[in-house]
């Protein structure tokens, strides 16, 4: 197994904060491995970021969820889906994400992937400014 083999493998049984910084990782173009050789990739790896992510989430971490909705509202290894989108942008925010809490307000407002709710967007953006106070 290599050394790239087993930090990955290691980081799928760690934490959600770990498990979301390799998908960023993967999502910025930049495999762990070569990060120490101080190498990038030029390109993303959709697919692996989008498993990190999913493994992030499902351990609750607010941040991946939104970075899943933001993989489906531009269609970043899936299909773009706008309604799946929104979907991930509320669990987010249901969570804690400001940044997601502000992107399910502009949904709202603009009628992108959900039925378009003034009065749901004032709440979201509400919602967002008190977080992002704290």
């Amino acid at each position: 197994m290599s050394d790239l083999e087993s930090l990955l493998k290691e980081a799928e049984h760690a934490g959600a904060d770990v498990q979301k910084a390799v998908g960023d990782l993967y999502c910025n173009g930049m495999e762990p491995f070569q990060l120490r050789h101080g190498r990038t990739v030029a390109s993303p790896d959709w697919p692996a970021a989008l498993k990190w992510y999913r493994l992030a989430a499902g351990q609750g971490s607010a941040d991946a969820m939104h970075s899943i909705g933001q993989c489906y509202l531009s269609g970043f290894g899936v299909k773009e889906d706008h309604a799946e989108a929104a979907r991930w942008f509320r669990l987010a925010a249901e969570n804690g994400s400001a940044e997601a809490k502000m992107r399910l307000a502009q949904c709202f407002e603009e009628g992108d992937g959900v039925r378009r709710d003034r009065a749901a967007s004032s709440k979201w953006y509400r919602k967002a400014a008190e977080r992002l106070r704290k």
